[in-house]
């Protein structure tokens, strides 16, 4: 007894000539066919990358790459840095007296501080009264609401800079003075995920007047492997600046290699960090290190 034809089949015999497949039938069993000639095979694509959906919330945000939903400034950014500069009004005033205190660094600060806006002075200030359980990027969110989002960028690459030192001894802190960071390292992991990150994410998403007075603004602050670096990892877009930085790993620590690979867009600039990438032991938590 023969099969039914199936819609679109003829049945000739024990074959069953369809659209895309000729073979035997058999009593209660499925027919298995072979591909016809009319149809050719089509492989998967495994020369082309597709990001996971759920991976796309873990990329660092960079302009012209994935779309990110990015919130405005808190809104009370202000007030709340404000507060805790006068909860350590006494601090900052011992470090900017001490007598070890780089003469650079005291005369920005006195300056923001008497209301001539000056960005190192404003990184000063923020050094001397961060919190780790502020929330991230908060004070960034209160130069951009005071002074725009380039003075903001131009504060964070001089935050990485910027080196108080004391002794602490319990709830006592003793010999306090300001100075520079010097070289190349960083040993600032809280610059970036609490500093550098908002200013990138605020910059991918920015209208392209002030994206443009940023990069105007950072051009003048590339001086040395630490600042090139930092800049690059605020502004990714900016791909000559990123490959002249590629030129500074071998003397970049860790934190400041991990953020390189954040802004690289070719496999050329890659080979730069060789076969070892060379990074710290506790890089922040996500890298999208090439444009997606």
């Amino acid at each position: 007894m023969q099969a039914p034809a199936l819609a679109g089949q003829t049945v000739v015999g024990q074959a069953v000539v369809g659209r895309t497949v000729v073979g035997r039938t058999v009593a209660g069993q499925a027919v298995v066919g072979r591909p016809s000639a009319e149809e050719p095979v089509a492989f998967p694509d495994e020369e082309t990358f597709r990001m996971p959906a759920a991976w796309r919330r873990l990329v660092y945000a960079r302009r012209g790459g994935i779309e990110r939903s990015v919130a405005g400034p808190h809104p009370e950014a202000e007030q709340r840095t404000a507060a805790r500069l006068h909860e350590q009004a006494g601090w900052v005033e011992a470090m900017l007296t001490a007598p070890k205190s780089d003469p650079r660094i005291v005369e920005a600060t006195r300056a923001h501080m008497s209301g001539r806006h000056n960005p190192l002075g404003a990184a000063v200030l923020a050094s001397l009264t961060f919190h780790w359980q502020y929330p991230d990027g908060i004070q960034v969110d209160a130069w951009v609401r005071a002074h725009g989002l380039a003075f903001a960028a131009q504060a964070v690459v001089d935050y990485f800079d910027v080196e108080p030192h004391y002794l602490q001894s319990g709830d006592r802190r003793e010999d306090p003075w300001l100075g520079f960071r010097p070289g190349a390292a960083t040993d600032a992991h809280w610059a970036r995920s609490k500093f550098a990150d908002r200013v990138r994410a605020l910059l991918s998403v920015a209208d392209e007047d002030a994206y443009r007075e940023t990069v105007a603004a950072l051009a003048g602050c590339r001086t040395g492997v630490r600042r090139r670096i930092v800049v690059s990892y605020l502004l990714p877009a900016e791909q000559e600046w990123v490959d002249e930085a590629c030129h500074d790993v071998p003397q970049a620590d860790g934190t400041l290699r991990a953020m390189l690979l954040c802004s690289l867009n070719s496999p050329e600039q890659l080979r730069h960090f060789g076969r070892r990438a060379g990074l710290d032991w506790s890089p922040p938590p996500a890298c999208g290190a090439c444009r997606a």
